[in-house]
């Protein structure tokens, strides 16, 4: 509970930068369920391939995306 609710409290706060997973299993917390949950396409892009990329290669940091929806759930389904 209290991971999820530090990573809404970043988000909302627009300090959230990256999102990475450790994952190694199917019923791990992925990149795609956390863009899921998120609900809003560009921002999960942003946070798990744009900014992740240009971070890696030096290239140029792409401009925040503000989120759409403030609401989301990153607790596990199953």
């Amino acid at each position: 509970k209290r991971p999820a609710a530090a990573a809404r409290a970043l988000l909302d706060a627009g300090l959230a930068h990256v999102v990475a997973s450790d994952a190694h299993t199917p019923d791990g917390c992925t990149l795609s369920s956390v863009a899921a949950a998120l609900g809003d396409a560009g921002l999960a892009r942003w946070l798990t391939a744009d900014m992740p990329q240009a971070l890696l290669t030096g290239g140029v940091l792409p401009a925040p995306i503000a989120s759409r929806r403030r609401r989301f759930s990153l607790r596990r389904r199953g």
